[in-house]
């Protein structure tokens, strides 16, 4: 169950279908913000792999408790979100969808964000920081995935809608 997300530190929440997707893609981003103060939680379909999120600075929940905790309120500050876990799960699209219109940003990674929400996406990197790419590496060996690191990690950004 995700904590009350009232508190005045900023908030990010990354949502896919596995913590292996949230390392690969934005482990050095989550792992960045964690460190200069941020919450970071995880919204995951599938067990999995906690430790690693735990070695980021990320908090581990269930999807649903993420989107849940959200339904009808204002939304973390940001939130990052796998486009393939947004293609397969009509409840996570239409969430992204809503929170596309408040005040938080959101930010996808994967193939076809543009398409997925027929807008110009434009594209935002983060470059991670030293201990960013060391604690990513040391996050992927637990996940037993390969150790090579990217030293930037790239994600579409969403425009806000008007509210109509």
């Amino acid at each position: 169950m995700l904590p009350d997300m009232r508190m005045i530190r900023p908030t990010l929440v990354v949502v896919a279908d596995n913590a292996v997707d949230v390392v690969t893609a934005a482990g050095g981003w989550i792992a960045d913000l964690a460190w200069s103060g941020w919450m970071v939680f995880a919204g995951l379909q599938e067990d999995g792999h906690e430790s690693a999120l735990r070695i980021l600075g990320a908090t581990n929940a269930s999807m649903d408790d993420a989107i849940a905790r959200y339904h009808g309120r204002p939304g973390p500050r940001v939130i990052a979100v796998s486009a393939d876990s947004c293609r397969h799960n009509r409840r996570l699209s239409k969430w992204v969808a809503e929170l596309a219109t408040g005040s938080g940003e959101v930010r996808l990674w994967g193939q076809g964000c543009a398409e997925l929400f027929r807008l110009a996406t434009p594209v935002v990197d983060h470059r991670l920081s030293p201990g960013a790419l060391a604690f990513k590496r040391q996050a992927l060996e637990t996940t037993g995935c390969p150790t090579d690191v990217a030293p930037v990690e790239s994600f579409a950004v969403v425009l806000r809608r008007r509210r109509r």
